[in-house]
């Protein structure tokens, strides 16, 4: 854990999304890396680790928002957007699309607000499955804001000579899809009158 907060602090990362929960079905998915009390921290080496805030993200259940600092003597603190989904089983995809969607434009709102050259880190259980999907919607967002054009497979294949496996499944791949698909077409049709769950993603695509 000392490392990977030294990671972030080393690479100017400013948002952290989390597609996984700390357990599932009884298994240990991911280490509780974070303070679990509002004004807690943790010490990780010769750094701290606060917990400034948490809230859920557009009033969904499974998107928390955390706010932490990373605090170095004699540095100004690092501010750090943390946001995790929780209702994504590891192996399968989310369970409402909208979360998936909110949740993946909600962090990346974050790290563009919050300026930087770092990226933005996505992490699950193995760095695979359900972060590749979250990579690859990603990728094929910006592809369609850019160009107006996405080609899902090659980026997806482009994604594949950088780490073999992401993506775990079909099933994810055709979700990406559908979620894309989903988005831009209410989005054409005044979708965020009709679904307020999108209506943020919406206000963001079209800054």
């Amino acid at each position: 854990v000392r490392d990977f907060w030294h990671m972030i602090k080393d690479q100017s990362i400013t948002t952290v999304a989390m597609v996984t929960a700390i357990t599932e079905q009884q298994q240990i998915k991911s280490l509780q890396y974070w303070p679990t009390v509002v004004g807690g921290g943790l010490r990780y080496g010769s750094l701290t680790v606060m917990l400034r805030s948490m809230n859920q993200v557009q009033g969904s259940e499974h998107i928390t928002k955390r706010m932490l600092s990373i605090i170095t003597e004699g540095e100004e603190p690092r501010q750090v957007a943390h946001f995790q989904l929780t209702n994504w089983p590891d192996g399968g995809v989310p369970a409402n699309m909208n979360d998936f969607t909110t949740f993946i434009i909600s962090a990346r709102e974050a790290a563009r607000s919050a300026g930087g050259d770092g990226p933005l880190m996505i992490h699950g259980a193995r760095g695979a499955g359900r972060s590749g999907a979250c990579a690859l919607f990603d990728l094929a967002l910006h592809s369609a804001l850019d160009s107006g054009y996405v080609n899902l497979p090659k980026i997806l294949h482009l994604l594949r000579r950088q780490r073999s496996g992401l993506v775990g499944s079909v099933e994810q791949f055709t979700y990406v899809y559908y979620a894309l698909a989903k988005l831009f077409a209410q989005r054409g049709k005044g979708g965020a009158a009709q679904q307020p769950p999108l209506a943020y993603c919406y206000g963001v695509l079209d800054r």
